[in-house]
């Protein structure tokens, strides 16, 4: 799944969503995604990695998926949305 087309384009979306992209921060934006994606709020540990993986990544090619992009599609790729009970 995680070259899949299908799941690019759906984290593309999700961080087009105006909860996302008008965010005023990195933590207010991975906010916003785990509240679309999980319809929950990250605890501090995730907030801690999410930020972390945001200010890591190296700035993108105009071929590759933006880094709000790739952590929305890293999260797309979770256990949490991969399985439900």
């Amino acid at each position: 799944l995680m070259n899949s087309p299908f799941v690019i384009e759906q984290a593309k979306a999700l961080a087009a969503q105006p909860t996302v992209s008008t965010a005023s921060d990195n933590a207010a934006k991975i906010t916003a995604l785990y509240r679309e994606i999980f319809n929950r709020p990250p605890d501090s540990e995730e907030l801690a990695i999410g930020r972390d993986y945001l200010t890591s990544t190296n700035p993108p090619d105009t071929k590759q998926l933006s880094p709000i992009e790739q952590y929305a599609q890293l999260l797309l790729l979770t256990n949490e949305v991969m399985y439900v009970d």
